[in-house]
């Protein structure tokens, strides 16, 4: 009987995580369109409260500009991995993401907060020898 349960419990996390994922690639690609417009305000304001906590709006904006300098237009991307954690705050999922830009490739880390039925950006990382060299 335990195991039935555990069973029934593993198809239903399971259908959760495909939705989580859903709701995660949509915006990052609403992220990447928002990267390529220039429109780096408007992924700082649609960010979790997590991410204003550690970076004002200025640091962000010069961060994206930064990025979108060296790498360009975002190109393509294909998912590497993810991660989907649940706990009584709400729902973290984490999706890693190989990419291709015009000026260079970089592997980038998104990292995602649900709670309630909003789904925010927490953080984001991206590792590019493009980014290093001149």
């Amino acid at each position: 009987m335990r195991r039935l349960v555990l069973a029934g419990l593993l198809v239903l996390s399971g259908c959760s995580s495909s939705d989580e994922l859903g709701a995660s690639e949509k915006e990052i690609a609403r992220f990447h369109t928002q990267l390529d417009a220039g429109q780096f305000d408007a992924i700082y304001a649609a960010a979790a409260p997590e991410w204003k906590n550690v970076s004002t709006q200025p640091d962000t904006i010069q961060l994206f500009t930064g990025i979108h300098n060296k790498l360009g237009s975002f190109v393509s991307g294909t998912q590497s991995g993810w991660k989907v954690n649940y706990g009584t705050g709400g729902t973290t999922i984490i999706i890693v993401y190989d990419s291709k830009f015009e000026k260079g490739d970089g592997q980038e880390t998104f990292t995602f907060q649900r709670s309630g039925g909003s789904i925010q950006l927490v953080g984001y990382n991206i590792n590019s020898r493009a980014l290093i060299t001149g």
